[in-house]
């Protein structure tokens, strides 16, 4: 199994009525094949680190495990950072009824 890795450097400007030209990535427009792998390597960049550990003498790519740790982990992250932030304000919501109190308690912002 083979799986392709790329990288995209991008730079927009949303509101520019203007189209981009293929010619705009360069002198001979975006690279492809052993010119992009050529270009990324040992560039200390995501792409660079894969191509670097994953075969130094060819451009076959990395290992499966290899292509879905980082993403498994990423998204475990995000998973965990996510509930962890959001789960105590649904349950002050919700349960605990937190929010509901300070709502209703007669303060004012001078207290």
């Amino acid at each position: 199994m083979k799986i392709v890795a790329a990288r995209l450097n991008h730079e927009t400007n949303t509101f520019s009525p203007l189209a981009t030209k293929l010619s705009a990535f360069g002198p001979d427009g975006p690279m492809f094949g052993r010119a992009a792998y050529d270009s990324a390597r040992d560039t200390r960049t995501g792409l660079g680190a894969f191509i670097d550990d994953s075969n130094p003498s060819g451009i076959e790519g990395v290992s499966y495990a290899m292509f879905l740790a980082p993403g498994i982990l990423v998204a475990s992250a995000m998973n965990t950072a996510t509930f962890e932030s959001t789960y105590p304000v649904m349950a002050g919501i919700r349960w605990l009824k937190t929010y509901v109190a300070m709502i209703l308690s007669p303060l004012d912002p001078r207290h």
